[in-house]
């Protein structure tokens, strides 16, 4: 389903060198555009399978430098020590052009000149290692990474940034017909029916034992993917074992390679799956809930495979055979002796489907799409009457808060009722989180707070209260509230007029509010934002109001303003931030101030003296200026 309430989001994707790594990425892309139609992709890789993939599923692709690491003497080793420096410039200045939001590594040593490059830009980086023993490219990303996926649960790692997800699956490999598959495999249906296969690059020894053990199982069809011509199989072999194989053909059925919708029936008319123990193998054998031998290969890195394999075998769902002890004799008595023990068949697919995680890929997608919105925040002055109330703010949308400030008050003490983290007394360097994202400044934090300089030199995103409260203006219809006096008495009472009319806005104010539960601002569902827009050293040019409300204009700040004209001119260029059908709501008494305002479909709504007597008889607030105040707010 398309969410198209997500906002745009830029995410490159690098990993490949394999269907192990590519197959997992193109399942992400397609739940990333599910989950919003203005996901931008790049994609990042060396060449071919990743291109070719790249290309069919129309995500843009740029082909970059990459270093192999190999576990055994080569002289590509000594001419690839060049490669990896240039993938990583490659990389620096695409990423420098792309602007992505987040950068998703599927691992593989294709992926590491992107995360270098990533991590010297400060990029937001998520890695995803599908085996149960981390491989080496991932392990070195990992250290640069803001969160590690997991494709098996690991119970040993104590880290929060490690998050168990699943290995994601292409969906489409759920939705093959069986009775199709029975034609189309021209297979008959009273014969069990094997699938056997070596991953995404073939497996030359289960080819091997596959044909040698044919005349063994002339009882059961066989649908075998060589991931070459089969045709190879069978040079050197005696005559003796190709009359064999031409025998067993009318049973036999070879494919060098299955699209996903092939693979789909495939699955889909199998008893038994053959298969090495690669992570999407078994990720695509539990979401199908198929029993299957599992033949680790034995010099996979770190004997991940093995690893694998033992995790479905410990929970029943697969049998496992040692590539050193096996031969066509010994395969095929066990092949037999699983065929006709159907409750150990059914057993082993119940335990399959346990371990299957559907929702994978949607679970990484939505991780991928929250790097943007879920961040780690820090507030320097968190204390302050405003930025508070963005914390607050942020803290609803579920963003991680910590924050410091010089005194404990109500106001900090509230916030870490609600889940902020914060640090009272001296700023020092050691009070930002070393996962930080972004920091948030009052405006009357100096330059050399160590907090504020600790974060620059990290290259941590950082912005001033104003800046960053404008960012939000950007994202609602905003009225925007100011004036020399009385803008935090007006802006609460739209505020309130607003609630009680049923228009759900989100407020921020320069002051507690009983009616938002004792509190400066709330969190709500529409469109509408209610700010209070202070005139202080220009903060509210920050903004970027729908309507704005200028109650009255008169010498203040003058340690900041030179004179009454200085703020006059900081007001006017407040009121030219509307758009061009903005509304301007000005006192009666500085209207002529804004005579060149009136631009496009632009309004003046201005308020005075004439309806004060109506208003004294239904304020419950005292004063003049609160009349004045109230006739902006029903302007």
């Amino acid at each position: 389903m398309i969410l198209n309430s997500y906002p745009p989001m830029r995410i490159l994707l690098t990993g490949g060198g394999t269907g192990g790594h590519v197959m997992p990425l193109l399942a992400i892309a397609k739940s990333l555009r599910d989950r919003s139609d203005k996901a931008v992709l790049l994609w990042l890789g060396q060449g071919d399978p990743e291109e070719s993939a790249a290309a069919q599923n129309q995500i843009p692709f740029c082909k970059i430098a990459c270093a192999k690491f190999r576990r055994y003497f080569s002289f590509w080793n000594f001419t690839d020590i060049f490669k990896m420096p240039i993938g990583i410039f490659q990389s620096f200045f695409l990423i420098l052009g792309f602007r992505p939001d987040a950068i998703f590594s599927k691992g593989g040593y294709v992926s590491l000149p992107v995360i270098f490059a990533a991590f010297l830009l400060r990029k937001k980086i998520i890695v995803h290692e599908s085996d149960v023993i981390t491989g080496l490219s991932n392990r070195i990303a990992a250290r640069f990474a803001k969160k590690v996926l997991l494709g098996f649960p690991d119970r040993f790692v104590k880290n929060k940034k490690y998050i168990f997800m699943g290995n994601p699956v292409r969906k489409e490999i759920l939705r093959g017909a069986r009775e199709k598959a029975f034609q189309f495999f021209s297979l008959q249906k009273d014969k069990p029916v094997i699938l056997a296969m070596g991953g995404s690059q073939g497996s030359r020894f289960i080819n091997n034992l596959i044909v040698k053990a044919l005349p063994k199982l002339e009882k059961y069809q066989i649908i075998h993917l060589t991931g070459g011509n089969i045709a190879s199989l069978l040079h050197g072999f005696i005559v003796g074992e190709k009359d064999n194989f031409v025998e067993s053909k009318k049973y036999y059925h070879s494919y060098s390679y299955l699209d996903v919708e092939k693979m789909a029936l495939a699955y889909s008319v199998s008893d038994l799956v053959i298969s090495r123990a690669g992570a999407n193998s078994l990720a695509e054998i539990a979401v199908c809930n198929k029993p299957s031998i599992l033949i680790p290969l034995p010099a996979s890195a770190s004997g991940h495979q093995m690893a694998n394999a033992k995790v479905f075998a410990k929970a029943g769902a697969s049998l496992i055979l040692e590539q050193k002890d096996l031969n066509a004799e010994k395969f095929s008595q066990e092949v037999k002796k699983l065929l006709t023990d159907l409750g150990r068949l059914a057993k082993m697919a119940s335990q399959a489907k346990s371990l299957a995680k559907l929702d994978a890929a949607e679970k990484i997608a939505g991780e991928i799409m929250s790097s943007k919105f879920n961040q780690f925040i820090h507030f320097i002055g968190i204390g302050g009457i405003g930025i508070s109330g963005l914390a607050k703010i942020y803290l609803e949308q579920g963003h991680k808060i910590s924050g410091s400030d010089l005194v404990y008050s109500d106001i900090t003490q509230d916030l870490e009722k609600r889940g902020a983290k914060i640090k009272i007394g001296e700023h020092k360097k050691e009070n930002l989180a070393k996962d930080a994202d972004r920091v948030i400044y009052n405006l009357a934090i100096a330059e050399d707070n160590p907090e504020l300089q600790e974060a620059r030199r990290r290259g941590i995103a950082c912005q001033t209260y104003p800046q960053a409260l404008g960012e939000l203006t950007k994202k609602h219809f905003t009225i925007a509230v100011s004036g020399t006096h009385g803008k935090t008495t007006t802006t609460g009472m739209i505020a309130l007029m607003l609630l009680q009319n049923g228009f759900d806005p989100t407020v921020i104010i320069g002051s507690k509010l009983k009616e938002l539960g004792n509190s400066n601002s709330r969190l709500g569902k529409s469109k509408y934002l209610v700010i209070e827009a202070d005139e202080y050293k220009r903060a509210f040019l920050n903004y970027h109001p729908d309507i704005a409300v200028i109650t009255n204009i008169e010498k203040d700040h003058l340690d900041y303003y030179k004179d009454l004209r200085d703020v006059q001119n900081a007001f006017s260029k407040f009121a030219d931030l509307l758009p061009k059908d903005g509304v301007l709501i000005v006192n009666k008494n500085i209207v002529s101030l804004f005579h060149g305002f009136i631009v496009g479909g632009r309004r003046i709504i201005n308020y005075g003296k004439e309806s004060c007597q109506k208003l004294k008889k239904i304020l419950k607030v005292p004063g003049k200026h609160n009349i004045q105040n109230a006739l902006a707010a029903f302007a």
